[in-house]
């Protein structure tokens, strides 16, 4: 029974266009009404509204002239959209540049704050290294200071020493030495 019918019996070879399953556009065909008829094919897309198919129905009422017009002014229209479009692109191109100026200046202010915060990192070194030295110094002066009174208390011990040697070597036996006199205030001769 299928044989019978030419679809199941010839074979077409498959179909390879994308549009043959998923049209891009739709035909509308307007008759202008006109004598002789006259007709127009329109290929719109399919995300055309329906605003714009409602304008081109009652167009089949129209002349030849009044078709013209209407066309005429839907050109005006659509030149006026592609002004408007026009400057919004160039105010988008202006953003555009205005971002990657404003991006430039994020850079070269990130490559300054680096740049800042190495030379900090570097001071904070040196800063470090200074306490360190100065640490160092105080330490070095401590000992020398303490290395300082104990050669101090070395000559003390040692003239203290050769004092006492002294008075053993000259059988001094007293640490002041008296001197035979009446008057205090006269020094004996030869005594300084």
């Amino acid at each position: 029974m299928l044989k019978q019918i030419p679809c199941f019996t010839d074979v077409e070879p498959p179909s390879t266009r994308m549009s043959d399953f998923f049209p891009l556009t739709k035909w509308i065909s307007v008759n202008l009404g006109s004598n002789p008829p006259i007709f127009i094919s329109a290929q719109l897309s399919f995300g055309t509204p329906k605003s714009t198919i409602s304008r081109i129905q009652p167009i089949q009422d129209n002349t030849t002239q009044e078709t013209a017009e209407v066309v005429v002014v839907g050109v005006r229209n659509l030149m006026r959209q592609r002004a408007l479009l026009f400057e919004q692109l160039e105010a988008l191109r202006q953003a555009k540049g205005k971002k990657e100026m404003a991006r430039a200046e994020a850079n070269r202010l990130k490559e300054g704050g680096k740049t800042v915060e190495a030379k900090c990192k570097e001071v904070k070194q040196e800063n470090d290294l200074l306490k360190k030295e100065l640490e160092d110094l105080r330490a070095s002066f401590a000992s020398q200071k303490e290395l300082e009174e104990e050669y101090q208390k070395q000559v003390y011990e040692m003239f203290f020493y050769g004092y006492q040697c002294c008075m053993k070597k000259n059988d001094i036996t007293q640490d002041t030495p008296s001197f035979p006199s009446n008057d205090e205030d006269i020094a004996p001769i030869g005594s300084s």
